[in-house]
């Protein structure tokens, strides 16, 4: 094993945004990279950091059900009145759709998905 820790890491993954005052606001995200950076963290021997990639709609698929994943992708696109967001759940306080649902949600899955992976693998002790 050559790494201890895997960060999977890209800007991209402050794109998830549900508005001001939600509590998973991306700046939150961001700082926390921030203080790592400044503490030197990820110049440590161990530390890897990598871009994680999109999860594929198969991987989405081993949690979610294929009409969910559908009605992501039209309530962040150009489809904010998709049939089935209350049936969903999305579009509520909780859970409301913003630009690009998607598209973050699927990097947010990959970058879980590649962390999960580095430690099942032994490629890293923690991620």
């Amino acid at each position: 094993m050559t790494c201890t820790l895997y960060v999977a890491w890209d800007g991209r993954l402050a794109g998830y945004d549900f508005g001001a005052g939600h509590p998973m606001a991306p700046a939150r995200v961001e700082l926390t990279i921030e203080l790592a950076r400044a503490f030197g963290l990820f110049a440590e021997a161990g530390v890897s950091v990598q871009g994680p990639v999109p999860a594929t709609d198969a991987e989405l698929e081993l949690v979610h059900d294929p009409r969910y994943i559908a009605e992501v992708r039209l309530a962040g696109g150009d489809r904010p009145d998709a049939p089935m967001l209350g049936f969903f759940g999305l579009g509520t306080e909780d859970d409301p759709v913003f630009p690009g649902m998607h598209d973050a949600s699927a990097l947010v899955a990959g970058a879980t998905l590649a962390a999960a992976r580095a430690v099942w693998a032994g490629v890293a002790r923690m991620a």
